[in-house]
């Protein structure tokens, strides 16, 4: 879902990645600890002449710069069982310049989705690097980065980042994976200041960047017709460094799982969503308030809406381990426009007729990490939706709205399998 695009290439392999990497300075290991930058030598090194041009690029401009980079490292087989055989590891690097081109930060990405691993090595174990500056404490993580605990979630609970970097080759997986979406709802969630940039790549649907806030979209591009990327710019608050984890984790009351009253529509269906069995009841009527649960995942949606008009809208639930281009623990509420009245896993954007003069989907669930998410059929995220976020228990509501999809993704991360 996911694939990268480092500085090496796509899915060409371990050679490949050899050749185009470069050998990146460490800074924690350099020679007594000297500031590393690169811009300031007249002459760059032939091996190093990407990592010399972002620094200039950073100096020049007096600005901070943060880039994606194919990092290769030596290493000894006599000493090392898991050198590789061609004497490198090589690493999908983050790596940030100041404004005077010296390197302060350099990231290796943990979490490597499945083709990346015929190119990218895992680094032993999950790196936390973050770096201050006048303007915030910044984390970096790295596209699949996103889905998982490490070192993602841990940046801001155990680190106390305020501002999150993000490269990233995000393919929109509709409903629930959907770029400007789920980044957007994991800074709301997070409660920290999200800086995303995608590759723009619309026939393999990589495409959505932008600059997010624990309040909402500050700026984005999400061009399906333009084959040109575009430059998000916001003006972003500045987040004091203190202590968030209170109001992330903290159990507020939520209603067990008999709030949610049993609804009138007994009909319900399963239908396969990016390989989970979701669970669905038809919204019918014009208004109408309709629970269903999995387990100990609970989803309910109260709605006021035009007349259908043949159009078809469900209230679906899922609460397992996800298996398709990855594995991890899912607990998810989505309020979905579907093909037909049974047919709700073949999602697919496009024009309605039904406005909701309002809606309020609500779920209880196991986890604190649930990120809300809004699509409409024109792609425009720029809504006026509220987001509540009452610990295990999330809510999205709105007034006059046009949709496709609004999602509680939930993640439980105690619940992912141990390897990740």
């Amino acid at each position: 879902m996911f694939p990268e695009y480092g500085v090496s290439t796509w899915i060409i392999g371990r050679k490949a990645g050899h050749l185009f990497g470069e050998e990146i300075p460490d800074l924690s290991t350099s020679n007594d600890h000297k500031v590393i930058c690169p811009c300031s030598t007249s002459t760059p090194s032939q091996d190093l002449e990407v990592f010399h041009k972002l620094s200039c690029i950073a100096k020049e401009n007096t600005i901070m710069v943060a880039a994606n980079i194919a990092d290769k490292q030596p290493c000894d087989r006599s000493n090392d069982p898991n050198c590789p055989e061609n004497d490198f590891y090589q690493f999908n690097t983050e790596v940030v310049f100041n404004k005077t081109g010296c390197l302060v930060a350099k990231y290796h990405k943990y979490n490597l989705f499945l083709s990346e691993k015929l190119t990218f090595d895992v680094p032993r174990k999950p790196q936390h690097v973050f770096f201050d500056t006048e303007f915030g404490g910044f984390g970096l993580m790295v596209c699949f980065d996103a889905v998982f605990k490490s070192p993602a979630i841990d940046l801001v609970t155990l680190y106390n980042v305020t501002d999150i970097i993000f490269s990233t080759a995000w393919m929109n997986v509709y409903p629930h994976f959907v770029s400007v979406g789920y980044h957007s709802g994991w800074a709301r969630t997070l409660k920290v200041n999200y800086l995303s940039a995608n590759i723009h790549f619309v026939p393999g649907r990589l495409v959505g960047s932008g600059i997010y806030s624990p309040r909402g979209i500050l700026a984005y591009t999400y061009q399906l017709g333009s084959k040109e990327g575009h430059l998000a710019i916001a003006k972003v608050p500045i987040k004091n460094k203190v202590p968030e984890t209170s109001s992330i984790m903290k159990s507020q009351s939520t209603p067990p799982r008999s709030a949610f009253n049993a609804s009138e529509n007994s009909l319900q269906f399963s239908n396969e969503v990016f390989g989970d069995k979701f669970s669905f009841k038809p919204l019918t009527g014009n208004m109408g308030n309709l629970s269903l649960c999995s387990g100990s995942v609970c989803c309910q949606v109260e709605f006021e809406r035009s007349p259908a008009g043949g159009e078809h809208f469900a209230l679906g639930v899922f609460n397992g381990m996800h298996q398709l281009e990855g594995k991890y623990f899912l607990e998810v509420c989505l309020l979905v426009q579907c093909v037909n009245s049974t047919n709700c896993g073949n999602v697919r954007v496009k024009q309605t007729s039904t406005t909701f003069q309002h809606y309020k989907l609500s779920g209880y669930m196991n986890t604190h990490y649930a990120f809300p998410e809004v699509l409409t059929p024109t792609f425009d995220f720029n809504t006026t939706w509220e987001f509540a976020d009452l610990g295990k228990t999330k809510i999205i509501s709105d007034s006059n709205a046009t949709i496709t999809t609004v999602v509680l993704m939930g993640r439980n991360f105690d619940k992912d399998p141990k390897n990740n």
